[in-house]
C-alpha cells in the first residue's frame, strides 16, 4: 500500500489544503488516514479510485 502525505496530494491534484479540506467536509472526497497530530495521508489506491469516478461523471 502506496500513501501521500498532504504536500504530495496538494501537488497531484493542483489544489490547495484548503480545497481538499472542503471537498472532504462535502463527503466528496476520501477520508485520509490520520497517523499523528500533524500526519494525515491518503491511501493512493483511494485517491486513484476517486480520480476515475470524477473522470467516468465527465
Amino acid at each position: 500500500m502506496k500513501i501521500i502525505n498532504i504536500n504530495e496530494l496538494v501537488n497531484i491534484l493542483g489544489v490547495s489544503k484548503t480545497t481538499l479540506w472542503r471537498w472532504r467536509k462535502e463527503g466528496d472526497f476520501p477520508e485520509p488516514i490520520i497517523l499523528g497530530k500533524n500526519i494525515i495521508v491518503w491511501k493512493e489506491s483511494q485517491i486513484e479510485e476517486w480520480l476515475n469516478n470524477k473522470e467516468n461523471k465527465k
